[in-house]
């Protein structure tokens, strides 16, 4: 959910280094990631609900053009919430053998996108990855999200960025830029992505603008736990007026995810409504919402949206 009016900071840049775990980084995408890790003629072990496996799948969807680019298969591995147990981790290195590619990276998501935001376990993440590790594999997470896990669960990113050789977070999505994501890992496996970058047709110019508020956005980082706070109260007025449509207890972060199907009016309607107040709403089909609250979206936004709700209800 994002409001339409701007809110932009002319506060300068901070000048202080950051505390974010680095070693070296560079502009990337979760592809980029699976191009430069995992060894070729293997495959990567994946959360089936995983938004990067939905991504790749989706940008090369036919004729094994995914395997063909990167010479990687997909492993996906069943679970709620973007979960991953280190038994599962284990018994897909068990099932790899002669007949079955080689699994060589283990990928998490966290927080997972398609669950709602939910928040994979840190202690979890800690036990498989090490079943990975034992069983010779590299590590990825896809941090898109990395610090609104971080927000709700007090462990550090640092703590998260050490289970795995690469992580790529986003300077947008919760942390509010306008643009940006970064690939961190070793100096090694960077300089490999920014080959791999080239090849698939990446790489910017004149980044500087882009910069700037990437680094406001990193510098402001402790705010995220607003947006849990307003998202939380999203849910809690929209379940009071129809608590088959949200599940509060789900809410762990900023999302918000709204099965429609119990309104007295059509989702569409809803969105457009809404629209025309100046807020925009994303759906995942003809009766699914995500809301999604950002350093842009506060207690005001959640009250619009609300008496929309309330207007279509009579």
């Amino acid at each position: 959910m994002r409001s339409i009016r701007p809110r932009l900071s002319s506060e300068p840049p901070s000048t202080r280094r950051d505390r974010t775990p680095r070693r070296e980084r560079s502009s990337s995408t979760p592809f980029t990631s699976t191009l430069s890790v995992p060894r070729r003629n293997t495959s990567a072990a994946f959360h089936a609900r995983t938004h990067a496996s939905f991504v790749q799948m989706s940008v090369l969807p036919k004729g094994a053009r995914t395997a063909a680019v990167s010479g990687v298969q997909f492993r996906t591995l069943p679970g709620p919430g973007g979960r991953m147990t280190a038994e599962e981790v284990q018994a897909a290195i068990d099932q790899s053998h002669y007949h079955m590619p080689r699994i060589s990276l283990l990928v998490w998501e966290n927080t997972h996108n398609v669950s709602g935001g939910t928040v994979v376990p840190y202690q979890m993440m800690v036990a498989a990855s090490a079943v990975a590790r034992d069983g010779g594999l590299s590590v990825h997470i896809d941090g898109a999200r990395i610090f609104n896990a971080v927000a709700a669960t007090g462990t550090p990113a640092e703590d998260f960025a050490a289970l795995a050789d690469t992580i790529q977070f986003c300077f947008s999505k919760g942390l509010g830029a306008p643009i940006g994501s970064v690939l961190c890992g070793s100096e090694e496996v960077i300089a490999e992505a920014r080959h791999v970058r080239k090849r698939l047709g990446g790489g910017m110019r004149q980044v500087g603008v882009i910069a700037a508020p990437a680094r406001i956005a990193l510098r402001d980082r402790e705010r995220i736990g607003e947006d849990h706070l307003v998202a939380r109260r999203l849910a809690e007025g929209l379940a009071d007026r129809y608590p088959e449509a949200v599940d509060v207890a789900r809410v762990e972060t900023n999302m918000v995810v709204v099965d429609g199907r119990s309104f007295p009016f059509q989702v569409a309607e809803m969105v457009g409504r809404l629209h025309e107040q100046g807020v925009i709403i994303g759906t995942l089909g003809p009766h699914m919402i995500r809301l999604v609250t950002h350093r842009d979206v506060n207690q005001n936004d959640v009250e619009r949206l609300l008496a929309v709700v309330d207007e279509l209800r009579q």
